[in-house]
């Protein structure tokens, strides 16, 4: 259904971002990362953007999800 189908649209997202987002944070927590260079404004922005956007699409999964679930009882 198109429900399954968004729902899996977003979950591929979210397990992207939170992969990336777990990369940013192992990458910030080198103590040389930001005296190396490693850690750049843009990884630092990326970071934040995806911290922000995170939650708004967990919360469209949840809906999503409890939308299909209630189609599906």
């Amino acid at each position: 259904s198109g429900l399954r189908a968004r729902m899996t649209e977003l979950q591929n997202e979210i397990d992207a971002m939170e992969t990336r987002f777990a990369e940013i944070s192992a990458l910030q927590a080198q103590p040389d990362a930001y005296s190396s260079g490693a850690v750049t404004p843009e990884i630092s922005a990326e970071g934040k953007r995806i911290e922000q956007s995170l939650p708004a699409l967990l919360d469209e999964w949840q809906k999503v999800a409890e939308e299909h679930e209630s189609l599906s009882a």
